[in-house]
């Protein structure tokens, strides 16, 4: 009994042992592995067209392999194609990071186990250059960057030259273990063989020297040059078009009548007289004058320009939050009705303010309502100005130049994606020169489409003397030349919000003594240096909020025969599975 306990056990353990072995058997027997060959085809202009043949074998799951080619400033890599030993085209994907093409290749919803072999078809642009008295191609055929080793490694090198030295270079990268063997089959054609696998970090390199003229042309120097000049032309010609465009349609008239355009580089002297608001313009027109454009705060200035001509009052109340603190809370209050002596802007705003004939109106109201009424009463104000004091609609121009910046940056970046089909280099060998290109042309096109909106003689005139006033408004030149201070501050401080100037105009009134309008009495404090100031920015803060809220919006290298070794030519690369 006791011996057949001893035998039950030891056959238990050799069981467990056996079950053992297999398991970590599985797992060591795992493997991947590949035969590689490559034929080498130089064409007459010097560029390479490259068949490899890559007999995969892996005992775990994998869906293909990826195979990676360097690329140098003068080569560029185009694949041909990716099929079977069946001619079946593979599913690939191509990709290019500037220093490596890598093709990778499989389907990424089927794997498979055992073997299968790939056929992949490359060109690759003027790797063969003048080193000395010959013409030199220095080429790495396998490359050192695999995954798994590659078994049976053999290339086929043919040249419509004749071949007049050649060597070979393998193992480690920057050294040669003198394994490889490189056989001349005829003037025209040679074989590399490797015994070895090649792993990582290993490699196995040809060069090969051929006669100037008999059978290969490398393009010049002088090729690539006009080439790359080509493409940098074409990558600025569409902004030397916007700034045509913009020189003879958006340049300023000059302020006079001789109906000529502001020169380029042609300075205006901005009036130092300019004491008072323009008598033929209201404070939006002011503030769209100065900067092209209607801002809110233009808005906001035509709002107060309505308190000051006794049409509405605004009232400030604190409101008790429902949580806790306290908010201010604006109500206007109807004056007067709309008459003759308003633009239609003017009339639009008060209108949109008192919709429904209401006299009393909460500004939280409007929020959400009023954005209507805010783009028209914008858009009134840019016609007011137009032929007048603009050309041309400035709101339009503004839009107009921006498209074409944006498609101007569109055409530059569709170009250089293109540019790899179209011309013979690499854009690597010219990248400095294209960044700082799209740089200057962006910043260039940037200023054009900022000032595409072009001013009349008289709109000129207007502008000058408006920027004279805000420059006086700023440096509160104003106070030693206004005798009637309490009538100019009362009509300035529309204006001096639409130009943004109203914190150094507070200043300037508190160290004067001078109390602020009646009209500003209702909503605005005068207890600090900045009471005016802060209390009129709340308001234009809450109005801002609330007339612009809209809902619906919100939701070469060198010579292979001086010193070479493996690694050390073009092409090359690695792969692996994935």
């Amino acid at each position: 009994m006791r011996k057949i306990r001893k035998y039950t056990s030891l056959l238990g353990g050799l069981v467990i042992g056996l079950s053992l072995l297999f398991s970590f058997g599985g797992i060591a027997w795992a493997k991947e592995e590949a035969s590689f060959s490559s034929n080498i085809q130089i064409n007459p202009n010097a560029s390479l067209t490259i068949k490899e043949k890559i007999t995969y074998f892996t005992t775990t799951p994998h869906h293909g392999i990826y195979r990676y080619i360097p690329t140098k400033p003068e080569e560029k890599v185009k694949v041909i194609s990716v099929k079977n030993e069946n001619n079946q085209p593979y599913k690939y994907k191509v990709s290019n990071d500037g220093k490596n093409v890598t093709i990778r290749i499989g389907d990424p919803e089927i794997t498979f186990t055992g073997k299968k072999t790939y056929l992949i078809e490359y060109k690759v642009s003027y790797p063969i250059h003048k080193v000395g008295d010959h013409l030199e191609l220095y080429w790495d055929i396998t490359g050192e960057g695999w995954k798994f080793p590659l078994l049976n490694v053999k290339a086929t090198i043919h040249s419509p030259a004749p071949i007049i030295k050649y060597t070979c270079y393998s193992g480690e990268v920057g050294g040669n273990d003198k394994l490889c063997q490189v056989k001349k089959i005829d003037d025209h054609t040679l074989e590399v063989t490797y015994p070895q696998p090649i792993t990582w970090n290993k490699n196995l390199t040809v060069a090969a020297a051929f006669p100037f003229n008999q059978g290969i042309k490398p393009p010049s120097t002088t090729f690539f040059l006009i080439q790359k000049l080509i493409f940098l032309l074409l990558l600025i010609f569409p902004s030397i078009l916007f700034f045509f465009y913009w020189y003879f349609k958006g340049r300023d008239y000059l302020p006079d009548k001789t109906n000529k355009l502001k020169g380029l580089f042609q300075h205006l002297t901005t009036p130092i007289t300019a004491y008072e608001p323009p008598a033929d313009l209201t404070p939006g027109q002011v503030g769209l004058l100065i900067d092209e454009k209607v801002d809110p705060q233009d808005i906001v200035s035509e709002i107060i320009e309505l308190a000051r001509r006794g049409y509405l009052k605004i009232e400030k109340k604190e409101v008790k939050r429902f949580l806790f603190g306290h908010k201010n809370e604006y109500i206007f209050h109807k004056l007067k009705d709309i008459d003759d002596n308003l633009t239609n802007y003017q009339k639009t705003l008060l209108r949109g303010i008192f919709k429904g004939n209401k006299t009393k109106v909460k500004l939280s109201s409007l929020k959400g309502k009023f954005y209507n009424t805010f783009s028209k009463a914008s858009d009134q104000i840019y016609k007011s100005t137009l032929h007048k004091y603009f050309t041309r609609n400035p709101k339009t121009d503004k839009i107009i130049g921006y498209t074409l910046l944006f498609s101007i940056i569109f055409y530059q970046f569709f170009l250089m994606d293109k540019a790899e089909k179209i011309f013979s280099f690499s854009l690597n060998s010219i990248v400095g020169w294209i960044i700082l290109i799209i740089l200057i042309t962006i910043a260039v096109d940037f200023f054009l489409s900022r000032n595409l909106p072009q001013k009349t003689p008289i709109g000129m005139q207007h502008y000058l003397f408006i920027k004279g006033l805000k420059e006086n408004l700023k440096r509160g030149a104003w106070r030693d030349s206004i005798k009637e201070k309490h009538l100019f501050i009362e009509e300035i401080i529309p204006y001096a919000i639409a130009l943004g100037t109203i914190k150094q105009l507070a200043k300037d009134m508190k160290e004067l003594d001078l109390q602020p309008p009646d009209y500003l009495n209702s909503f605005v404090a005068w207890n600090t240096l900045d009471s005016l100031t802060s209390d009129l920015n709340a308001f234009a803060r809450a109005t801002e909020n609330s007339i612009t809220y809209n809902p619906k919006s919100s939701s070469s290298g060198g010579s292979g025969f001086s010193g070479g070794f493996s690694g050390g030519g073009g092409g090359g690369g690695g792969g692996g599975s994935w």
